[in-house]
């Protein structure tokens, strides 16, 4: 590992405010998963990167998720330092 590479932690290790993502309403029943890592510079997130480990056959059910999930983090999170955390979040879609 190169000298100051940030390795991931869990998101509650480094933040002390984690808002819910609101449910989009969707016509669909299943399991939809997503594995987030975002980089938090200075306190703030800088930057998230969503990818969908399971979802929906329907790519625009997928966009809604990953979007809220994307918002949810840039917008609630209050986080400390320098980081890089991975969170999952899963949603039943019923």
């Amino acid at each position: 590992m190169a000298a100051g590479t940030l390795v991931p932690v869990q998101a509650s290790m480094v933040c002390t405010a984690m808002g819910k993502p609101n449910l989009p309403r969707v016509n669909a029943v299943g399991k939809l998963l997503l594995n987030v890592v975002a980089e938090i510079i200075e306190g703030k997130v800088a930057f998230v990167d969503a990818k969908l480990k399971m979802g929906s056959i329907d790519p625009a059910i997928n966009k809604l998720f990953i979007d809220e999930v994307t918002r949810t983090i840039k917008g609630t999170y209050v986080c400390t330092g320098n980081h890089v955390f991975e969170q999952e979040f899963e949603f039943l879609l019923s």
